[in-house]
């Protein structure tokens, strides 16, 4: 349940080219000139952007009322843009290659293409209830970047509401991404988000929550989970799964078991959820399928890199071939450190039909590249996403003259 940084472009040098007429510039150098005075203008070198630029010695320079305007632009054009990302009630972001993030009434942003009639992800069981084989997964909303603290506070700034949650479940929703995973007991922002999304889409998102429990084998501890569970129950959850830092406490090793874990799985059924467990421990999925507990779905870290994993990549991957029920496999990414093209190719071809995987997002964008990427990995064909290859490199590799001109469109 990770993703990755997104920063899209705050300028483009045809918009702001009118600034500069009056310079009889060559086009190295009035980009050269214009990045200089955007890094300053945007705040990137240190400066105020509250305090009155300074003059600065410059071959090229330009006159204090045009760094006001360009100043003034650029904070006018990020405002914008970012107001477009999050207002799904507006225009939404738009992937030329693949369509668009859909409006509030299923339609997209381009053309008004009805939602059913994009392709939708394919999809599996758990115990007779159906989601989408890509799972939604929260941290990258919900502020655990498994990278630093920097990290989390720009997550929790760009995300922590519920407009921002919104955009984001939309785009998957737009693509048949119906599942989510996270722990939900106590994140308002997502769950507003949640209802946005569902009430501006149509359709349901399916709940799986990983829930922490009070294991203590005593009166009041069982009290304690019951309840948690029941809460769960009132607020919608489909799956509720028995978080790591519970379920993990309670396995043995030596007798090679879960202790009590039939107490909370008839609970769980009790409230009329489906159970699961969220360990990142391998035994637990071991010792589930080894004692035949009421389990439907396991949580797995798998990844290619073998983040977070506990023990080598191929003996996860023997577990989850062996396993009796689908696993949820998370940290496909390995929380940002390895690009999607890699990390989807790899989770992909290594998993059953039944099995899922879950990657979280910072940005709309980057979940509908998340939704490209697995459908080209799993149809066999390049994935259809704009950028990686610069215009030189392409001509080496004599690409037709269609394909350059497009890339020149891009980089200019």
């Amino acid at each position: 349940m990770e993703g990755r940084f997104s920063c899209p472009p705050f300028f483009c040098v045809g918009q702001l080219d009118p600034l500069f007429e009056r310079e009889p510039l060559g086009a190295h150098k009035k980009a050269s000139l214009l990045k200089r005075e955007v890094a300053r203008s945007a705040g990137e070198i240190g400066l105020n952007p509250s305090e009155t630029p300074r003059p600065r010695k410059s071959r090229w320079p330009i006159s204090e009322q045009d760094r006001l305007l360009l100043r003034r632009k650029l904070k006018t054009q990020a405002a914008a843009r970012l107001q477009r990302e999050l207002s799904m009630s507006a225009k939404s972001l738009a992937n030329p290659a693949r369509g668009a993030i859909l409006k509030a009434e299923n339609k997209s942003a381009e053309g008004g293409i009805p939602m059913a009639q994009l392709q939708q992800f394919p999809r599996t069981q758990v115990d007779g209830l159906s989601l989408s084989r890509m799972v939604i997964g929260t941290n990258w909303m919900l502020g655990f970047s498994h990278r630093s603290p920097a990290a989390d506070t720009l997550i929790e700034e760009r995300n922590g509401n519920g407009e921002a949650c919104a955009a984001i479940l939309e785009a998957f929703l737009s693509r048949g991404v119906d599942t989510l995973i996270g722990p939900l007991g106590g994140c308002d922002a997502l769950w507003e988000g949640m209802h946005i999304a569902e009430e501006r889409t149509g359709r349901k998102i399916y709940k799986i929550d990983t829930a922490s429990l009070d294991v203590n084998d005593t009166k009041e501890g069982r009290a304690a989970a019951k309840a948690r569970i029941q809460k769960a129950r009132d607020m919608g959850v489909d799956i509720l799964m028995f978080g790591y830092a519970s379920v993990e406490q309670l396995v043995n090793k030596r007798t090679q078991t879960i202790e009590r874990i039939g107490d909370y799985t008839d609970m769980i059924r009790e409230a009329g959820m489906i159970p699961g467990t969220s360990g990142h421990m391998p035994e637990v999925l071991q010792y589930c399928d080894l004692n035949d507990y009421d389990i439907q779905c396991y949580v797995q870290v798998y990844n290619c890199m073998g983040f977070m994993m506990q023990y080598e990549i191929e003996t996860i991957y023997k577990n989850i071939q062996n396993a009796k029920k689908p696993v949820l496999t998370i940290k496909p990414l390995a929380a940002g450190r390895v690009s999607p093209f890699v990390g989807f190719t790899f989770s992909w071809n290594t998993l059953r039909p039944q099995d899922m995987v879950a990657v979280g997002c910072v940005s709309p964008a980057e979940a509908l590249e998340d939704v490209e990427y697995s459908l080209a990995v799993m149809e066999h064909r390049p994935p259809n996403i704009r950028g990686g290859l610069s215009e030189a490199r392409a001509k080496i590799l004599e690409l037709p003259e269609e394909t350059l001109a497009q890339l020149r469109r891009v980089e200019h």
